[in-house]
């Protein structure tokens, strides 16, 4: 016998652990039902325990998903150098962007290996990218390390984050260079508004009437405000010639009144006609005013020289005339 009391539920048969007195059913059916109770038990754990590991995984990659990489803005920058062959440099060049009314910048450098860039007359295209989005470009700060002087006339900076290009124009005639006799190391160019005006200037047709070298500019005015091109030049006797400016301060709806042409260098220069005509972005149709168109009467001379002509002539429309 076994020598165990079966009374207690403990075993009674050690042989086949066939004594438990569990009520109406027998020893073998009742154990295969706890068997089979805890092997169930042990597979819901072990799904429990595998869905709780692929949830952590599962929020792992999500959270790798949602880290974003930081935003950036590609910049396109084109200088035009001045077109005289004295007018260039070989040596790099360094631009800060700055941006409209916020405190924010991107600087760049600008290399120029072996004098690639920066020669006379040409237009260069720099492209880089940087994590900085100064939105609209309210100036530009340029730098040189070279003693040769260099003259930029414009500058044009555009970017994948902005609907319009802005142009930045030498207005001051500045030179550039690290020596202090032959120009500024440091020159700021500012954006002067938003409208843009094209200009066809009609070079009279008679002996000498051409220039290719009067550095001449055009004041815009409105009646109060004023703004002032880049330097143009190359003049053609009898030629009609059109120019695009951009980023010009008068844009008013009461619409450009006067352009005053001046001269820069002591070659004369004899205008025919003037006709200037605002366009492009952000030009409103129904506030869009007739062009100015006006002639040289006079048949002055433009000159810096006094002995040859004036030093500048005015263009108005003939009602709306701005007294000298």
């Amino acid at each position: 016998s076994s020598g165990i009391n079966a009374e207690y539920g403990v075993i009674s048969s050690p042989s086949l652990f066939c004594s438990f007195n569990f009520p109406n059913g027998s020893c073998l059916g009742k154990m295969s039902k706890l068997i089979l109770l805890i092997l169930l038990l042990g597979m819901a754990e072990s799904l429990w325990r595998r869905k709780k590991i692929d949830t952590k995984t599962k929020e792992t990659k999500t959270d790798t998903k949602t880290e974003k990489k930081p935003e950036t803005t590609k910049y396109e920058v084109r200088i035009i150098t001045e077109n005289r062959t004295d007018e260039e440099t070989t040596g790099p060049v360094t631009i800060t962007l700055e941006g409209l009314g916020e405190k924010l910048n991107v600087t760049q450098v600008l290399d120029n290996p072996d004098g690639k860039f920066f020669k006379a007359g040409a237009e260069d295209t720099f492209e880089f990218i940087s994590t900085t989005n100064i939105r609209r470009v309210s100036r530009v700060n340029l730098t040189v390390t070279s003693d040769a002087a260099w003259k930029v006339n414009t500058v044009i900076v555009g970017s994948d984050r902005q609907k319009q290009e802005v142009y930045l124009y030498n207005t001051a005639d500045q030179w550039m260079s690290t020596d202090a006799e032959k120009g500024v190391r440091k020159l700021e160019l500012c954006s002067q508004g938003l409208a843009s005006y094209k200009v066809e200037v009609k070079t009279a047709d008679e002996p000498d009437a051409g220039s290719g070298n009067i550095r001449a500019q055009i004041t815009f005015s409105d009646g109060k405000l004023t703004s002032t091109s880049g330097i143009l030049d190359d003049f053609t006797k009898g030629e009609t010639k059109t120019i695009e400016i951009h980023n010009m301060q008068v844009y008013l709806f009461r619409g450009l009144q006067c352009v005053t042409i001046s001269a820069g260098a002591d070659d004369a220069w004899l205008i025919d006609r003037i006709k200037v005509e605002r366009f492009g972005f952000g030009v409103i149709e129904r506030f869009k005013k007739p062009p100015l168109e006006s002639v040289n009467d006079k048949k002055d001379w433009l000159s810096s020289d006094k002995s040859k002509g004036k030093n500048k002539i005015e263009f108005c429309r003939p009602s709306k005339k701005v007294s000298e």
